[in-house]
Parts: C-alpha cells; sequence; structure tokens
C-alpha cells in the first residue's frame, strides 16, 4: 500500500519493475563507464590518431620542411608584409610548392614563422 505520511506523496511505493530482464536493452561496456564515471575514457589508438601518424611520416615530413624552407625565405624577405603584400607572398609561395594559401596562413607555416622570429 501507499504510504501517506506527512510531506510523502503517496506514490513511493507504488513503482515496481513490470518488465522481464531479457526485455530490457544492455548497455554497451564504453556506455556503462560513462554512466559509473560521468565521463567516456578515450583510448588514443593509432587508426584514431591520423595527424600524428602523418607527421612521423618520414616522406611527407621531408615534404613539409622542403615547403616550409621555401615559405621562410619568401617571408624573410618580407618580414612587415600585411593585407594584400601578404596575400601576394601567399600567391607566389603557393605557386611554387603547391601548397594552398589558406594552409600558408595557418599554423604550421605562418604561425610557426612568427614563432621563430
Amino acid at each position: 500500500m501507499a504510504d501517506y505520511d506527512i510531506g510523502s506523496t503517496g506514490v513511493g511505493n507504488l513503482h515496481h519493475g513490470f518488465s522481464k530482464s531479457k526485455d530490457l536493452v544492455s548497455l554497451p561496456a564504453s556506455s556503462e563507464k560513462q554512466l559509473i564515471n560521468g565521463y567516456r575514457t578515450l583510448s588514443w589508438k593509432k587508426e584514431n590518431s591520423i595527424a600524428k601518424s602523418r607527421r612521423h611520416d618520414k616522406e611527407i615530413h621531408q615534404k613539409w620542411e622542403a615547403n616550409y624552407k621555401i615559405f621562410k625565405s619568401y617571408r624573410d624577405k618580407q618580414p612587415d608584409a600585411r593585407g594584400n603584400e601578404l596575400k601576394e607572398l601567399y600567391k607566389k609561395v603557393s605557386e611554387k610548392t603547391g601548397v594552398s594559401p589558406l594552409t600558408l596562413k595557418g599554423l604550421m607555416y605562418e604561425y610557426k614563422w612568427r614563432a621563430e622570429q
């Protein structure tokens, strides 16, 4: 029967599970950890870390170094280039190396060059 004490809603003892255990949905092991800890544990494997495996690929790294040297030589000639001058510089380097101007603006080229200055 229901509990009708002061402050009780009277439904506390009425909640019973009527489903069979085989009808319940079981969670995969990865989700169970998430429910217990409140966060998901990620394991970093080689197939999950594409950027890392690319960086350690020797041929690609050597090609990047060669492209960066070309970029650096152009950028060292015009260290104060801004706006349209910088766009033209990116265009020249892009034609010479085959690297997109958008890539040249990013972390691996422009920001690396600025950090070295």
